[in-house]
């Protein structure tokens, strides 16, 4: 889609749980339980980003956010000891 519109920046914002990185991510965490997701757009984004993603098996559970970088081979910390919750609904 094209973006004609002046003075708006469009981002690609689909996330999906196939990441086209599988093999190389199975490989830096070495057989760590892993939930995957895959963006599209990649960069830096123009601010800050709140995210929710559902994952029920997770709930109650801590959790560490990494980022792949599979350019130079190593997972980056993002955030650490999320508490993952139960949302009513």
């Amino acid at each position: 889609m094209m973006n004609d519109m002046t003075g708006v920046v469009w981002f690609d914002t689909t996330i999906s749980d196939v990441s086209p990185d599988a093999e190389k991510i199975a490989k830096l965490t070495g057989g760590t339980e892993v939930v995957a997701l895959y963006f599209n757009f990649h960069g830096q984004l123009p601010s800050k980003v709140k995210m929710s993603v559902q994952i029920p098996e997770k709930a109650g559970k801590t959790l560490n956010l990494y980022y792949s970088n599979t350019e130079k081979n190593c997972a980056e910390l993002i955030q650490q000891n999320i508490k993952a919750i139960q949302k009513a609904g």
